[in-house]
């Protein structure tokens, strides 16, 4: 959502500097510094995220659209458009080769182009677990989390998504990564997880979609960072910490009636709805929180567009 706030604020300077006769901007000098922009933070984000030499050629490509931009060389609309085509195409080359072994070219070699596409399944049984740490980070992605009885862990997926499991005694570790294809598709996940383990949940997710049912589940941790469209939450009947420092467009949050929450709400909040709290010195608890069954300590740390809690 940061990224879409500075290209709305670019844009509309540019119109206004070109209306003013201030800026001289044909077409495809306007384009080259839109994607300019667009490459130098995707370059920089898989940076810093994944380490060298991921984003390379997207900063590369920023800067020859950078002196576009600024007149040092002139191209047409067209011509910008090749350059990226171009680049891409070696880019993706040079990862099918296995340089850098980037998700997304996996996911096409065993995509639905090449008879990849069924959904699969990953699983595992409890096998004396007490306790799981499960951690989840992606691009790119709809996330669906659930509860099942008799397996510890089981993943539905589409596309080729990572997952590491290994166990220490009685503590089990789960670690998925999933991506999908950047402006083409989300990969679907379903990520069942059983009802009698307790559950510590961290997950990190960009450009992403997640839904989770957790009433049955013994969460005792649940942390999501990244930039998410939606977030979808039924809270766990369980004493538990959920904190929320994605920006998210969208959350709605629902609680059962034996649970009480006490949530601390950072002022970044557009709108908010949360019917069946009272506020307590700017710290807002729902009424049966003395006397609730479970307690949940909720904690929205983020930018966001739109919240509503509900209790169901």
């Amino acid at each position: 959502m940061k990224i879409f706030g500075i290209f709305l604020i670019f844009l509309g300077a540019v119109i206004v500097l070109s209306l003013l006769g201030i800026l001289e901007m044909s077409v495809g000098r306007f384009f080259a510094w839109v994607f300019a922009i667009v490459f130098a933070y995707t370059g920089l984000s898989a940076l810093f995220k994944r380490g060298f030499p991921y984003g390379l050629v997207s900063l590369v490509l920023s800067v020859i659209l950078v002196t576009v931009g600024l007149g040092y060389y002139s191209l047409g609309f067209w011509e910008t458009i090749a350059i990226i085509v171009g680049v891409g195409l070696i880019e993706l080359g040079l990862f099918a080769l296995g340089f850098g072994r980037r998700p997304w070219v996996r996911w096409i070699a065993g995509g639905p182009f090449f008879g990849g596409g069924a959904r699969k399944t990953i699983e595992e049984s409890p096998d004396g677990i007490k306790r799981l740490n499960v951690t989840v980070e992606g691009e790119n992605v709809i996330l669906r989390v659930k509860s099942c009885a008799n397996k510890l862990y089981r993943v539905v997926y589409t596309g080729n998504p990572h997952v590491y499991f290994d166990r220490q005694e009685d503590t089990g570790n789960l670690v998925m990564k999933l991506e999908g294809i950047p402006f083409i598709s989300k990969s679907e996940v379903d990520l069942s997880l059983n009802e009698s383990v307790e559950i510590s949940f961290d997950v990190s997710m960009d450009v992403s979609s997640i839904k989770m049912d957790l009433e049955k589940l013994k969460i005792s941790s649940l942390f999501l960072e990244g930039d998410v469209t939606d977030l979808k939450i039924r809270l766990p009947r369980y004493n538990s910490t959920v904190v929320i420092g994605s920006d998210v467009s969208n959350i709605e949050l629902e609680i059962p009636n034996d649970v009480g929450v006490r949530a601390v709400v950072t002022d970044s909040v557009g709108w908010k709805e949360m019917k069946g709290f009272e506020n307590r010195e700017g710290v807002y608890y729902t009424k049966n929180w003395d006397t609730a069954n479970f307690k949940v300590d909720l904690k929205i740390e983020s930018d966001v567009s739109r919240i509503k809690i509900r209790i169901k």
